[in-house]
């Protein structure tokens, strides 16, 4: 498990496996968010399998899974919603770990510079240079622009 710390509540890796659960519990994570559906490439862990052992460590899993290169603003609002209202610290997991950041900053678009999000997302490994213009929109979008 390469977990990759974006915030203080929220961190990000790539694919885990059930037995990786208990290093993040061991982490302090409250909350794990699975942003990659099943079967994506064979031989993935089942989210169902993450999510037991995650139960059997008390921590609490969501399974939002989004397909690569197309995270809709309906993705955005539900990973927003969970977001702000779950346990954390985070964890959120998904191939690369790319589109659990990219989810991160649309939400956070709006409450922060977009400077600051693209520059957290890169200190973590995520170059979101593609992912500006949505940002920008989403923070017109919040100031009812």
């Amino acid at each position: 498990m390469n977990v990759k710390k974006v915030s203080p509540r929220f961190f990000v890796s790539e694919q885990i496996d059930p037995h990786d659960i208990g290093v993040a519990a061991v982490q302090g994570i409250k909350t794990i968010i699975c942003n990659r559906p099943d079967h994506e490439i064979a031989g993935q862990p089942e989210a169902q399998s993450v999510a037991d052992a995650a139960a059997d460590h008390g921590i609490d899993f969501i399974n939002m899974p989004v397909v690569s290169g197309k995270v809709t603003e309906d993705n955005v609002t539900d990973f927003a919603e969970a977001y702000k209202t779950v346990q954390g610290p985070i964890l959120a997991y998904c191939r690369t770990g790319m589109r659990s950041t990219m989810l991160w900053a649309l939400t956070e678009a709006e409450l922060r510079d977009v400077n600051i999000i693209m520059s957290t997302a890169m200190d973590a490994g995520f170059d979101l240079k593609g992912l500006r213009p949505r940002l920008e929109a989403r923070v017109r979008q919040a100031q009812g622009e």
